[in-house]
């Protein structure tokens, strides 16, 4: 409605609002900024305000928890740990999703051990919105480099602001305190990569798909 320029044509739309939600309305009229009272639109039909949710039309509730089609990013870094890379790798392939290599050069990112972890796209150019969920796997000295970064900042609240499911090791927290995922802010879907259930946790939690739970705190839904 933000785009409709006659204003004419947004009040109609919130006076429509008022016969399928009044709090949905009110809320879009605050958005809007139309300063005024509207009235509901003249309708020859009783509005239905009394109508039970039906489980058979929810498509949240519906949706099969599964990775299956899925794309899961990896966000990585120069001297990250190849085993933690791979076993993940497996473990997401194993669940029939792909898995995409993010890293802040195309080339690529060498591994602790001295390998040259091959990338599937490069920080700067991998929005978030291409992916199912996340993982940070970053090293000490990677964490600071991309917490300099924007595009890396950029991808990690936007991922975090979409709802999505987020995995970290224990040297990215800083990363992601600097993009605003605070430790109040802190629920199920942002995963402690730590120990060993460390990727199956991760799984787990990004199976969900949506963490909507965390949406009150990220939109303004007063």
């Amino acid at each position: 409605m933000s785009k409709v320029e006659t204003l004419a044509v947004r009040e109609r739309v919130v006076s429509h609002l008022l016969h399928v939600d009044e709090g949905i309305a009110k809320r879009v009229s605050a958005g809007l900024r139309l300063g005024k009272a509207i009235e509901p639109a003249t309708t020859t039909a009783p509005a239905r305000l009394q109508i039970r949710p039906s489980p058979a039309l929810s498509i949240i509730g519906k949706a099969p928890q599964t990775l299956k089609g899925r794309v899961i990013a990896l966000v990585v870094s120069d001297g990250v740990d190849c085993a933690l890379i791979e076993s993940s790798r497996a473990a997401i392939r194993k669940e029939g999703a792909r898995l995409k290599i993010i890293a802040p050069h195309v080339g690529g990112a060498q591994t602790a051990d001295g390998k040259m972890l091959q990338a599937d796209m490069q920080l700067a150019g991998a929005p978030s919105i291409f992916f199912d969920a996340v993982a940070v796997i970053v090293s000490d000295a990677g964490t600071g480099e991309l917490a300099r970064a924007a595009a890396a900042l950029g991808f990690i609240s936007d991922a975090f602001n979409h709802l999505k499911v987020i995995g970290y090791l224990p040297a990215a927290k800083p990363l992601l305190q600097r993009a605003g995922i605070t430790d109040d802010l802190v629920d199920a879907g942002v995963v402690k990569l730590d120990g060993a259930n460390a990727v199956a946790s991760f799984i787990a939690a990004a199976k969900k798909t949506r963490i909507w739970d965390r949406e009150p705190k990220v939109r303004n839904l007063a």
